[in-house]
């Protein structure tokens, strides 16, 4: 008899989920999508807790060409009945990963300091490339310089593009970028009237990029963060695309309540936790809230949302 699938609360990496036998609301359809729209960036604007980082972390091992010995994680998942595109696309392409939630001080000296951090640990991530005949020396003394958190501030500016440079170079592909919580050093940026850092930040990036993926809890008019970013595509909260992978549907909610015999709870759970409605998707419900009133296994309803914080 398999094991019962336990909750996994406040984890947003894909892995840890799936090899720990938890449950898991199969999202991955979202892959296939997000890869075959038409635009090269999506930016998808969520509340926080309703899956954002998740939904990053599932898109890195699916895509990421240095993760190939995950390819198992997919195995019993949806998007593993399309051959042809996992044949095509798992494990093919080089990925940068980046998170900025905790990028978002309160003055601008110091979220530059955090940036650095961040930066560093990214590239750190690839060091590979200082062993790499494909990469000149000139460019790894920039890598060292980012790693030691001792570049200049124009390295810095252009640490994503000159990144993304280096892994299509390495590896002789474009390269899928995933930014999450975007937004949280750009409000800072409006706060400090640092927006012009901002910009040009992430209008570097477009040179090398085969696919990106913004997600954040706000949207910034893409007419003059992203004045570059022509193929970019926003996805607001109105938007009819990709609104059943951000969240939990309905038959999603009954379909986890049942497996932990809670199903006779459902009306209950309606009334406390449904009342979002993204596009044209009905009835979509606050995954936090669900997973933590499983958890808790009480009577008692509670609004666990109130006090959360990202994602």
């Amino acid at each position: 008899m398999q094991n019962k699938k336990t909750l996994k609360i406040g984890s947003s990496d894909f892995k840890d989920i799936i090899e720990g036998n938890h449950y898991f609301v199969d999202k991955t359809m979202f892959i296939y999508e997000f890869f075959n729209r038409n635009s090269s960036v999506a930016l998808i604007s969520r509340p926080r807790r309703f899956g954002k980082t998740l939904n990053l972390s599932m898109l890195e091992y699916f895509f990421d060409i240095r993760k190939k010995r995950y390819n198992n994680l997919f195995s019993y998942l949806k998007i593993s009945k399309n051959k042809n595109f996992c044949e095509t696309h798992q494990n093919k392409h080089p990925v940068i990963n980046i998170t900025l939630k905790n990028v978002d001080e309160n003055n601008w000296e110091n979220c530059l300091e955090s940036l650095k951090s961040l930066i560093s640990k990214l590239y750190k991530n690839h060091d590979y490339l200082l062993k790499s005949d494909k990469i000149e020396s000139y460019e790894k003394e920039i890598i060292m310089k980012i790693i030691r958190r001792s570049a200049s501030f124009i390295d810095l500016k252009n640490s994503l593009l000159d990144l993304s440079f280096y892994l299509r170079k390495y590896f002789s592909k474009k390269v899928i970028i995933l930014v999450d919580e975007y937004d949280a050093p750009i409000i800072n940026a409006f706060r400090n009237s640092n927006f012009d850092f901002e910009k040009k930040y992430y209008n570097n990036v477009i040179k090398n990029l085969q696919k990106g993926l913004l997600t954040g809890v706000m949207r910034v008019g893409k007419e003059s963060l992203f004045s570059k970013w022509n193929n970019l595509k926003v996805f607001p909260i109105t938007s009819k695309h990709f609104s059943e992978y951000f969240g939990f549907t309905e038959k999603e909610t009954k379909d986890l309540l049942s497996y932990f015999n809670l199903e006779s709870n459902f009306k209950n759970v309606k009334k406390w936790y449904d009342g979002y409605i993204f596009g044209d998707t009905d009835k979509i419900y606050n995954p936090w809230s669900i997973v933590n009133y499983i958890s808790d296994n009480e009577e008692d309803f509670k609004a666990y949302w109130v006090n959360t914080s990202a994602d």
